[in-house]
């Protein structure tokens, strides 16, 4: 099956990234039994920079309603990926240095979630990402941490 764009483009001026989807089967170790599985790629481009990474495997762990990613490659900053359930208002990646909100009214659903990815500076670490519930309580799930240059197909097994 073929990638579908599940973002808009995003630019900080010197790169580029966005984030294709799409639901063609899994390998069977990233499957969860009853839950729903998603092949999602974040594509970085820039002068001389051409990278993707991503995961394939459930849309969203049982229990969380963010599933969030990182990496950080030889010469690009660390980018943070994140699908979200479509009902939160907002999704918070917090770093040593800031909380970064996006809001989630701007943003298309695909899939039957909601998709953004962000760079980290090279002074900021991130601690967490989680999303405001409608009743105003934060959900929140652990940092996957994906190993350099991972493709799309890694996943973790869940702790």
């Amino acid at each position: 099956m073929d990638d579908i764009p599940v973002s808009q483009v995003y630019t900080d001026g010197s790169l580029s990234w966005h984030i294709t989807a799409n639901d063609a089967p899994v390998a069977v170790g990233n499957q969860l039994p009853g839950v729903e599985t998603l092949n999602t790629t974040l594509h970085i481009s820039g002068p001389g920079v051409e990278h993707a990474w991503g995961w394939a495997g459930p849309k969203l762990y049982p229990g969380t309603r963010v599933h969030h990613g990182y990496s950080e490659c030889d010469g690009l900053p660390m980018f943070v990926l994140v699908q979200f359930d479509p009902t939160l208002k907002a999704v918070h990646v917090e770093t040593t240095r800031r909380t970064i909100t996006v809001a989630a009214a701007g943003l298309p659903v695909h899939f039957g979630l909601k998709f953004t990815a962000l760079p980290l500076t090279a002074e900021e670490e991130l601690i967490s990402v989680y999303g405001d519930e409608d009743t105003g309580q934060p959900g929140w799930n652990p940092p996957v941490t994906l190993p350099p240059n991972a493709t799309s197909g890694w996943l973790p097994a869940p702790d």
